[in-house]
């Protein structure tokens, strides 16, 4: 019903501009049947399809999609005014009995029911309805009144009233009815239009007015839109009976009467009969309706008990908004207890003053949320959810607990929002392990670096010692030993001293070997090169012992300047080195590593690679790879990061970053 009643003004506007440029074709081309479609009937004149056109044309612009812009209103109402003013002309024409000359401007009426005062001119009905018709579309949206009065839809019906006379007599036979005067005469075509141009005027507005009563879904509407079209049907049909069989001569005036009246008696009481059955089937439907409707609310009251039940036996936080703006906030039971509220209370921070909780406040990353930021107005606000959050909520006796859940908006079936969902679980236990551990992995991060520092001082003391006095002992021993071959020589330069020269030059190389030894060791433990020459020529020499003695090609690249940067960061950079070395040679099967030592104003990166068979994921998260573990906790120890990568058959990569601030000093190209 809704479509049709918008789509038929459009239809009947260009219906009625069709109609208007038909009959212009017809006098243009002198076709007969055009101008007045059956013959013998009246002819439509050039001004009245003139009319129709615009009339027609101020219709379809105001039921157009683009109503609404001034342009449009203002060609509507300037097509409206030109119906209007031939209208106007026509009327005062016959009012003072003169001629304007408006009526064979176009076309020259010679018709034979035309009269010579009055050639080509209108009737006096067809003037009146359009000067009716033109008011109507001119004011179509105007009313007056407090409680509104459409102009528009009065004038309409006015007009509807002046074209059913002449439907009638056309229906009828009854030419009185359609010409109004002598030589005043409304077409059959004429009729049509003006019924499409006031169905489609009552209908562009069809929800305002007189009108609501035929479109409402009150029940009398309903009853009025079946009725009406049966009704007018059966008492013209009636009629026409009636005058059909006074005319064959059936029975007189009196009798036809007598039973026009008793034949419409009894057809108005089916009507009656058949309005009252369709109320009581209305009515039925709708206590079936009001049933089911009332069904349908138990059931809705008993899934909000049932859901009410379960929010309060959740363990889990739940805060329900009742409108948009978050000002009035309802929990269960576990969030009143987390807020320490009464039962019933507002929890909204955005509350009226005076009913808002002033007991907590809503902190994330440490920082105090304004009240017109909190989640659940965001929510609200901006229509769209809140998901994966987590804030803090600091009580006024200096408790906090941490909550972490979902909010989301309600909307109506217009999709706004209506209101606000939110739930939350308590992660305060959580968030109290988790400190914990963090305060742990500190802790024994803490005793792993002192540990560290503590190894490497024994190191560098061990190696220190072992130079410094074993290696200076073996070296005596190795002075004594030669000053004793060379004075056995001189006291007993015979061939019987030979066996204990041979004995003393055994011992020469064995002290040599174990003073070898002693440096190598010493070497092992704190490499000296480190200490007196810096990181840069640790790390080239680490590289040439490495490829000496496993036979692994190895490229340094090493920056142009020496690095002079803080202890522990370059023991660091050493020892990852020499780990990620170590791994190359037992598990790595490669045949070149690349080590690749850079340095900017923020840190120092130390990078080696291998094109080895790499190293797959399950090893690199093997908790016993205490050589990995190591390294990363290293790099974490001082603040870097240690990432090792690998791919099966593509080598492997361990990328050191060390935070450090670091002298730039000059030195030779490596």
């Amino acid at each position: 019903m809704t479509f049709k009643m918008k789509s038929f003004p459009r239809l009947a506007s260009i219906a009625v501009i069709i109609l208007g440029l038909l009959v212009l074709a017809g006098w243009a081309l002198d076709i007969r049947t055009l101008k007045t479609v059956f013959p013998g009937l009246v002819s439509m004149k050039v001004n009245t399809a003139i009319a129709f056109i615009f009339g027609g044309l101020s219709l379809r612009l105001q039921t157009s999609s683009e109503r609404t812009s001034g342009r449009h209103m203002l060609l509507a109402r300037a097509a409206a005014a030109v119906m209007l003013s031939l209208g106007l002309l026509t009327c005062m024409e016959y009012l003072m009995k003169s001629q304007f000359g408006i009526d064979q401007i176009f076309f020259q009426d010679t018709s034979i029911e035309s009269q010579p005062s009055f050639p080509g001119r209108m009737s006096p009905a067809s003037a009146v309805n359009f000067l009716l018709l033109g008011v109507a579309l001119i004011w179509l949206d105007a009313s007056v009144g407090p409680r509104p009065l459409w102009p528009a839809q009065y004038c309409t019906f006015a007009s509807a009233v002046i074209t059913m006379l002449a439907f009638v007599g056309y229906f009828y036979g009854v030419e009185t009815l359609y010409r109004i005067a002598p030589y005043a005469t409304i077409g059959l075509h004429t009729v049509i239009g003006f019924w499409l141009l006031c169905l489609g005027i009552l209908l562009a507005r069809p929800t305002r007015g007189v009108m609501l009563l035929f479109t409402s879904d009150r029940l009398g509407s309903v009853v009025v839109r079946r009725m009406l079209p049966e009704a007018t049907a059966i008492v013209l049909l009636t009629g026409w009976l009636r005058v059909l069989g006074q005319r064959a001569g059936y029975f007189g005036l009196g009798f036809g009467t007598a039973l026009y009246v008793t034949v419409l008696i009894l057809i108005l009481a089916l009507l009656a009969a058949w309005i009252a059955q369709e109320l009581n089937r209305i009515d039925d439907a709708r206590q079936h309706e009001a049933e089911a409707l009332v069904e349908s609310e138990r059931r809705e009251h008993s899934r909000r008990v049932e859901l009410e039940a379960l929010m309060e036996v959740v363990p889990a936080v739940v805060w329900i908004a009742h409108d948009p703006e978050c000002k009035r906030i309802t929990g269960n039971r576990a969030g009143q207890e987390m807020l320490q509220v009464e039962p019933g209370a507002n929890l909204s921070r955005t509350a009226p003053e005076g009913e808002r909780p002033q007991n907590f406040r809503v902190y994330s990353n440490g920082k105090v949320l304004p009240d017109s930021e909190l989640a659940m107005q965001v929510a609200g606000r901006e229509g769209r959810p809140v998901l994966g959050q987590e804030w803090e909520l600091r009580f006024s006796d200096g408790s906090s607990r941490w909550i972490y859940g979902n909010v989301v908006p309600l909307l109506n079936a217009d999709g706004k929002v209506r209101g606000v969902v939110a739930a939350f679980v308590d992660i305060t236990t959580l968030k109290q392990a988790q400190e914990e551990v963090r305060l742990s992995r500190e802790n024994l991060r803490g005793l792993a670096a002192r540990l560290q520092q503590v190894g490497e001082k024994e190191r560098t003391r061990l190696a220190r010692e072992i130079h410094d006095v074993l290696a200076q002992e073996l070296t005596r021993l190795k002075v004594d030993t030669m000053w004793l071959t060379r004075h056995l020589n001189q006291v007993f330069p015979e061939d019987n001293s030979s066996p204990v020269q041979d004995r003393l030059a055994g011992m020469a190389g064995v002290i040599d070997k174990a003073i070898e030894s002693v440096q190598k060791i010493a070497t092992e433990l704190r490499p000296v090169v480190l200490d007196s020459l810096g990181l840069c020529a640790a790390v080239e020499w680490q590289a040439n012992e490495f490829e000496t003695r496993t036979g692994i090609k190895c490229e340094v690249n090493l920056p142009s300047d020496e690095l002079v940067i803080e202890r522990e960061q370059s023991t660091a950079l050493f020892r990852i080195l020499q780990e990620s070395l170590t791994n190359v040679v037992r598990h790595a099967a490669a045949t070149r590593v690349e080590i690749d030592l850079h340095s900017d104003e923020t840190e120092t990166t130390l990078t080696v690679r291998d094109n080895g068979h790499g190293i797959c994921p399950a090893e690199l998260n093997n908790p016993h790879s205490l050589g990995l573990l190591g390294m990363r906790e290293r790099a974490t120890l001082l603040g870097g990061e240690c990432h090792i990568n690998g791919q099966p058959g593509h080598g492997t990569e361990v990328e050191a970053r060390l935070p450090c601030a670091h002298v730039k000093t000059g030195g030779a190209a490596r």
